[in-house]
C-alpha cells in the first residue's frame, strides 16, 4: 500500500499481518481436547523399548493425584472415542481397556484402568521424561484400530511378542474364564465361580483365592530357558498355598506363600531343588509385587521392585505341563510333595514372559502398575486464531493504514481495523509483536515513538489516551495478553486475555513517526498476531 497525501515529509506506510501459534507439539487431526502424560525418569533405571504402561483415569491419577475425569465429562460410557500418541502428538500407542467405569453423578466417580503400548527401541528413557498425549472427543468415530476391549486385535497389540500370557484377572461370577490378553491361554475357573471373584485390585479388579477354587489347567505356558513371571498379591492368613506353577517335578517353575509368611520362587532342575525364599514375610495384607524368573544362568526373585535373592544354577527349562493359577498343577514343583496347596490371597496383574525382565523393567512395572510413575498435565485444547475484516463477514485481505507527515498521529478507524478472532474450541490468550524494516521502534515513549497497537472489544476506535506506553509501545516484544484489564493492550472487559470461542478483539494502530523520517521514506511493518491456550 503506497497511498501519499500531498503534505511535507510524506511517508508510505505498509503493513503486513503474520500468525503465531504457540509451540507445541503437533496435534491429531480434528481431536478436540487432550492432556500431556509424562513419564517420570527417576524411577526409569535405562531406557526400555515397548514399554506397557498403566494410565488410569480417576479424580486422583497418577503420582500427584491429579483429577482427570474431565475425559468422562466429554466422551461418557463411550470408551473408544479415546487415542494416545507418542510425544509427537500425532503417532498413535495401541490402547487395551482393562476397565472403563463411567459414573454420570458425581462424574468424580468414574475411573477407568487402560493399558499403552510404548512402541520402539529405547522408547522410554531415562535421561528425560517421556511423553506422550491423551485425545478424547466424543464427536469422533470409535478409535477401533488403536483401542480396544481385552484380547481384541488392537489391545493384542499392546502387549510385544516377549509375553506368553497377560491376565487383568478381573472377570466375575458370570465369566467362568479369566482371559488372556493375548488370547491364548484362557485360564478356566475350577469349581463354582463365586463372590470372591471381581474384589478391588492393584489395577481394576482383582480375584480373591478362598482355599477352595483356583484357575487351569488350559494354560500350557511352557517358557523355559530365560523367562519371567509376575504378579500382585496380597495376603494375611499364613499358609503354604501356591500363586503358579508350570511344569513338572524334572523340570517346572512356581511361585508360591509359605507359611511363615514368605514369598518364595521355586525351580525344580533335573529334580534338583532351587528354592529362593524371601528375606522378609509379606503376610500384612497389603499389595506386593513379585517377580521370579531366570536369565538363561541365574535364577532371580525380585518383591517390590527390589532384588531379594538370586543364584546361578541350570539354564531355566521346564516341562511342557499344563500350568495352574492358585493350587498345585498335580506335579507341584513349587513344594515338592505332590500334594495340593490351594492359595488363599487375592491376585492381580499376572504375566509369563518368554524372556528374562531387566532390574530396570521390573522396577518400571513395580511403579506403573501401582500408578505411581504418570504425571498428567492440563487439559489443552485446538488453538487457532484468524483475522477477519472488522464486521467479521470475511477473511482479511488488506489493512488500509494510509501515510501521513511526520508526526502527525493516525489511528485507524472501526471500518479498517482487524478482527482477531478465536478460531478454537476453548478460551485462547493473544499476543502481539511487531517488526519493522527502517525504523528503529522505541522502547519508551517520546519523540522517536513510532508505533503503538492495542486490542480493544469496544465498537469504536479508541481515542489516543487510551493506548498506554508501557503495554502497548511495540519494540519487538511478544507482548502476552496477561495485564488487568485497563491497561492499553487490555483495555476492556477481556482484550486478549481468556478470549472465549468464536469471539474476537478489534487490532487498531496508533502511528507516531520518527523526526529521523525524511520524504519518500517507506516503511514495511509485520504484525504478528500469537495465540495459545488459556
Amino acid at each position: 500500500m503506497n497511498r501519499k497525501i500531498g503534505v511535507i515529509l510524506i511517508i508510505a506506510i505498509v503493513v503486513t499481518l503474520a500468525i503465531e501459534q504457540e509451540a507445541r507439539a503437533a496435534w491429531l487431526g480434528t481431536w478436540a481436547k487432550r492432556v500431556k502424560l509424562s513419564i517420570d525418569n527417576g524411577d526409569i533405571n535405562a531406557p526400555l523399548s515397548d514399554f506397557p504402561i498403566l494410565v488410569r483415569l480417576s479424580s486422583s491419577s497418577g503420582i500427584n493425584n491429579e483429577d482427570v475425569t474431565a475425559v468422562f465429562t466429554e466422551v461418557g460410557a463411550n470408551d473408544k472415542k479415546i487415542a494416545v500418541t507418542k510425544s509427537d502428538g500425532t503417532t498413535q500407542c495401541y490402547v487395551e481397556i482393562e476397565k472403563w467405569n463411567y459414573v454420570a453423578s458425581p462424574i468424580t466417580s468414574s475411573e477407568a484402568w487402560l493399558w499403552v503400548k510404548v512402541s520402539g527401541t529405547d522408547s522410554v528413557s531415562d535421561s528425560a521424561d517421556t511423553e506422550l498425549y491423551l485425545y478424547y472427543d466424543g464427536s469422533q468415530s470409535d478409535n477401533t484400530t488403536y483401542v480396544g476391549d481385552i484380547a481384541s486385535t488392537a489391545a493384542q497389540n499392546v502387549w510385544s511378542s516377549d509375553y506368553r500370557s497377560v491376565y487383568h484377572l478381573n472377570h466375575d461370577a458370570a465369566d467362568e474364564n479369566a482371559l488372556d490378553s493375548l488370547g491364548a491361554f484362557d485360564a478356566e475357573e475350577y469349581f463354582a465361580p463365586d463372590g470372591n471373584m471381581d474384589v478391588a485390585g492393584i489395577a481394576g479388579k482383582g480375584d480373591y483365592f478362598d482355599g477352595d477354587d483356583y484357575l487351569g489347567d488350559n494354560p500350557h505356558w511352557g517358557v523355559g530357558g530365560a523367562h519371567t513371571y509376575s504378579v500382585w498379591v496380597k495376603f494375611s492368613t499364613l499358609h503354604d498355598g501356591t500363586i503358579l506353577e508350570d511344569g513338572k517335578l524334572t523340570y517346572g517353575h512356581a511361585l508360591v506363600i509359605l507359611a511363615s509368611g514368605k514369598i518364595a520362587y521355586r525351580e525344580e532342575y533335573n529334580r534338583a531343588n532351587n528354592y529362593l525364599d524371601s528375606i522378609s514375610s509379606y503376610d500384612d495384607g497389603s499389595w506386593h509385587y513379585v517377580c521370579g524368573g531366570h536369565t538363561g544362568s541365574v535364577q532371580f526373585l525380585y518383591i517390590d521392585g527390589e532384588l531379594d535373592q538370586q543364584q546361578t544354577q541350570g539354564d531355566g527349562n521346564v516341562d511342557v505341563s499344563g500350568a495352574r493359577i492358585g493350587n498345585t498343577n498335580g506335579e507341584n514343583p513349587g513344594f515338592g510333595d505332590k500334594k495340593s496347596h490351594p492359595l488363599q490371597a487375592t491376585l492381580d496383574e499376572l504375566r509369563v514372559s518368554a524372556i528374562n525382565r531387566s532390574a530396570a523393567w521390573i522396577k518400571a512395572s513395580y511403579e506403573s502398575e501401582r500408578d505411581d510413575l504418570l504425571n498428567f498435565g492440563s487439559e489443552e485444547i485446538t488453538i487457532s486464531v484468524v483475522l477477519r475484516n472488522a464486521n467479521d463477514t470475511d477473511y482479511y485481505t488488506t489493512w488500509a493504514v494510509g501515510s501521513k507527515d511526520v508526526n502527525n498521529v493516525t489511528i485507524m478507524d472501526t471500518a479498517n481495523c482487524v478482527l482477531v478472532k478465536n478460531d478454537s474450541t476453548g478460551a485462547e490468550d493473544f499476543s502481539v509483536s511487531t517488526t519493522g524494516t527502517n525504523w528503529a521502534f522505541a522502547s519508551a515513549a517520546g519523540e522517536n515513538q513510532c508505533v503503538l497497537m492495542g486490542l480493544f472489544n469496544g465498537n469504536s476506535a479508541p481515542p489516543e489516551g487510551n493506548f498506554s506506553t508501557t503495554y502497548d509501545l511495540i519494540d519487538g516484544t511478544t507482548r502476552w495478553a496477561t495485564q488487568s484489564a485497563g491497561n492499553g493492550l487490555y483495555e476492556g472487559a477481556s482484550d486478549g486475555d481468556n478470549v472465549a470461542a468464536s469471539s474476537g478483539e478489534k487490532l487498531y494502530i496508533y502511528l507516531k513517526t520518527p523526526s529521523s523520517v525524511t520524504q519518500g521514506d517507506e516503511e514495511t511493518i509485520t504484525v504478528t498476531i500469537g495465540c495459545r491456550g488459556h
